[in-house]
């Protein structure tokens, strides 16, 4: 039986007690993004971005570790706890309203790693290409005059050594023409998995980077564009994050077949596109979103001042690409990974924080509902620590241990993307929280105007008791419910059961 409310029940809006606990005592005021615990380096550059653009330092900050991180590839890697071994790739997730200035802050912070994988295209079309393609007309020639052979053989057993010959002809061939097919490349845009696939084979150490100063495309396309029914193309973005092996199935052609693909995304796009990504249930419920680092700039369009701003500062620009080519000309293109373990000091930080968060993750706590999210946020922490790590130290940053103050800056920087992360999942919290209550409220009503805590579980509305008896509490102090406290009779045991009906 459907059952009708009165109005006057159904749940308001709520403070959402504790939510913000963990990070900080000011609501969901959103703090400036904490561009002093970035290297120099980098710290820099975020400034005079901001600055020339006239853009948050939050957009060139988020920007600045995408691509440092896109610049390491599986070269270096953290040793932690339990010797597990932890990537620097992050997946960024940049919104900013259009006309705000995104494609010119991402052009500035994108350059020197476009440049490079530019010039890493140039020297493979001047010198190895070439060779390539000789190599090609040689097996050919070859193989032109072993199928002549072939025609002259005298006897059965001779023409079959020269078929066995023709067959290894072929298969050098064909892999030539692969390897003239298979150009160097870094960096993609908007592709479906599929072509993300087939590029990531082609490289040899099956590194890659997604790059958008406009994500529209790409979000469009990972919430099922190009896929049958109500389908999405997220699975190489969760495989490719921790290095799974993954095989991908096309539509024309053999499946392609990844060892441990390893992909970087750094996207900037409007909005209402973040709030797409987070509508997708499948998104958050499959572990994509919390992969994603989010900032939510609040970019405002901005008057020119009248005095002209001066350029970026040839020192501070010419440092900042030196330091990504020459990371990227280290770790990024070598077959080889080099681990390097934490200091003791950086394990106990990261420990206690992980530990932190376990707490509130607990039923109950503060983030219990949205556990996976909280899940990822120690491991985003090494990654960017790691991204630290190799900013401050470039191609040296293989022979030092990573330092406590790195992982005191990247714990900082991670609680700063966290806060935005909860903003931005409030909407949802809330609307799953009104859901609960409304169950609860249908349940009083065909439960003759009564329930307890016991109930609210049985019915799978709340996880478990404490859950329910915290939902059912809000309930009351928000006026929607009263409870009654309901001794046991006289002469029996048992005891005090707390009731909750409808106010009256």
């Amino acid at each position: 039986m459907s059952i009708q409310l009165p109005s006057h029940y159904l749940p308001t809006m709520s403070k959402m007690h504790e939510l913000h606990e963990l990070h900080s005592t000011q609501g969901f005021e959103i703090q400036d993004f904490p561009t002093a615990v970035l290297p120099p380096i980098l710290g820099n550059m975020v400034k005079e971005v901001a600055r020339i653009t006239q853009t948050p330092e939050s957009m060139a900050g988020c920007l600045i570790l995408g691509i440092i991180s896109a610049s390491i590839g599986k070269g270096i890697k953290l040793k932690g706890h339990a010797k597990r071994v932890t990537s620097g790739n992050l997946y960024i997730l940049i919104s900013a309203d259009s006309g705000t200035g995104k494609t010119l802050c991402a052009k500035e912070i994108f350059k020197p790693f476009i440049a490079f994988d530019q010039d890493r295209l140039n020297r493979w079309r001047d010198e190895e290409l070439p060779e390539l393609l000789k190599s090609k007309i040689r097996f050919e020639e070859e193989l032109t005059e072993t199928r002549k052979e072939l025609q002259k053989a005298p006897t059965t057993k001779e023409k079959e050594r020269i078929m066995n010959t023709l067959v290894g002809i072929k298969t050098s061939i064909a892999s030539t023409k692969s390897r003239i097919n298979q150009e160097p490349r870094l960096y993609v845009d908007n592709l479906t998995s599929e072509k993300m696939a087939h590029l990531l084979s082609a490289q040899p150490n099956e590194c890659l980077a997604s790059l958008s100063s406009d994500a529209a495309d790409c979000i469009e396309i990972l919430a099922g564009r190009y896929q049958k029914k109500d389908n999405t193309d997220e699975n190489l973005y969760l495989k490719a994050f921790s290095g799974d092996t993954c095989r991908v199935d096309r539509v024309n052609g053999s499946a392609i077949n990844l060892e441990s693909p390893h992909l970087t995304v750094v996207w900037l796009t409007q909005p209402d596109k973040v709030r797409q990504l987070y509508s997708i249930s499948r998104f958050s419920d499959g572990g994509l979103m919390p992969r994603f680092l989010v900032c939510d700039t609040g970019c405002e369009p901005q008057e020119r001042p009248v005095v002209p701003e001066e350029g970026i500062s040839r020192e501070i620009e010419s440092s900042y690409g030196k330091l990504v080519k020459s990371v990227a000309a280290k770790y990024l293109g070598t077959n080889k990974t080099i681990e390097i373990p934490l200091s003791k000091e950086a394990q106990t930080q990261y420990t206690n924080f992980f530990n932190e968060v376990v707490r509130k993750r607990r039923s109950g706590g503060a983030l219990a509902d949205v556990n996976s999210y909280a899940a990822r946020w120690e491991e985003n922490a090494l990654r960017v620590g790691l991204v630290l790590h190799v900013a401050q130290y470039g191609t040296s940053a293989d022979l030092s241990n990573l330092s406590p103050e790195t992982a005191q800056g990247s714990i900082k920087l991670i609680r700063w993307f966290n806060d935005q992360q909860l903003r931005l999942l409030e909407s949802n919290r809330e609307n799953q929280r009104q859901e609960k209550v409304k169950k609860i409220l249908q349940l009083i009503q065909s439960e003759g105007g009564k329930t307890t805590v016991t109930k609210v579980r049985r019915r799978r509305i709340a996880q478990n008791a404490e859950v329910a008896r915290a939902l059912l509490s809000s309930m009351v102090n928000e006026g929607l419910i009263e409870e009654e406290e309901i001794s046991p009779a006289i002469g029996k045991g048992g005891h005090i059961q707390t009731i909750y009906r409808l106010k009256k």
